[in-house]
């Protein structure tokens, strides 16, 4: 049977997991600092979104690489490994001055933490997670965040300096997107890994938590889905 996931519910799964690590008494976390200064529980949720972002940006690359294709903004674009499962998303991409801006006007990750109360903890998400997939498809990319729905409430607008033009991509290869069952696993079980190795056996128990808290939700056969893929190496082709 085919999962019902959306990104709608990849964003709840990260909000749950975010306010279960953001509730723990943050001089309990073991110390990690930030070039901005910001230790304990809020460190391990932005760590969590680098390591997952820059997992998946790794796996856009290994595909454009295997087809042989160029690692250029469009092919970034083309193998972002998710396509809209709801009509939620708006935005426009442009290119000026040399540099590509992107603008986005409506996300569903930003409507779904606001319907659930969850924007709190879901804009930490927002804070890392593009600059990870970019380092992750290309470490010598240079992508500025200026603005993003949740942390700013305005419109995201992202920009890709010396992006140069964009073009028509090549057809990426059918496993180029992925469905949201195995996205929300690759999710679980990076948030698992970093606040097990933050948190020691409390972080186990918070993660699992959220994830009982989500089943509640979505219903034990979907998280079954996803505990089924645990065994998976997210940071290579499946």
């Amino acid at each position: 049977m085919e999962s019902l996931l959306t990104e709608k519910h990849h964003a709840l799964l990260f909000g749950l997991l975010a306010r279960q690590c953001l509730q723990v008494d943050a001089d309990k976390v073991r110390p990690i600092i930030r070039p901005t200064g910001q230790p304990g529980a809020e460190a391990v949720v932005l760590e969590t979104v680098r390591r997952y972002g820059e997992q998946r940006g790794h796996r856009m690359r290994l595909r454009a690489l295997r087809d042989h294709a160029p690692l250029n903004l469009t092919t970034y674009l083309a193998y972002k490994e998710w396509r809209p499962a709801t009509p939620e998303s708006r935005g426009q991409t442009l290119e000026q001055d040399g540099s590509v801006v992107s603008t986005v006007t409506a996300c569903p990750w930003a409507n779904t933490w606001q319907e659930t109360g969850l924007l709190p903890y879901g804009r930490f998400y927002c804070q890392e997670i593009d600059l990870a997939l970019g380092r992750g498809f290309d470490p010598q990319a240079v992508l500025e965040v200026k603005k993003t729905l949740t942390n700013d409430l305005e419109p995201c607008v992202f920009v890709f300096h010396q992006a140069g033009l964009l073009g028509e991509p090549d057809r990426p290869s059918q496993d180029a997107t992925m469905p949201w069952d195995y996205h929300c696993a690759h999710l679980y079980k990076t948030t698992r890994e970093v606040f097990g190795e933050r948190l020691g056996e409390k972080g186990l128990r918070l993660a699992r938590a959220a994830l009982d808290e989500f089943a509640h939700i979505v219903g034990e056969a979907e998280v079954r889905r996803i505990l089924d893929l645990q065994d998976g190496d997210f940071n290579q082709l499946p």
